[in-house]
Order: structure tokens, then C-alpha cells, then sequence
């Protein structure tokens, strides 16, 4: 169970940081857009 779950974890941890880095770049975008 514990090696089935592993996978998903470290998916959802890489997408999370992928998600945080976009929206720190777009928020970067807007205030220098400002």
C-alpha cells in the first residue's frame, strides 16, 4: 500500500510546486506590469 501511495504523493508535491512558482511569476508579471 505504502509503495502504491508513494507515486501520488510526490506527483501532488511536484504539482503543488509547480502551481506556487506560477503564480509567484505572475505575480511578479503584475507588479512589474504596475
Amino acid at each position: 500500500m505504502d509503495d502504491a501511495l508513494k507515486p501520488d504523493a510526490m506527483f501532488g508535491i511536484l504539482f503543488g510546486l509547480l502551481v506556487s512558482i506560477e503564480i509567484w511569476c505572475f505575480a511578479a508579471l503584475v507588479i512589474k506590469a504596475v
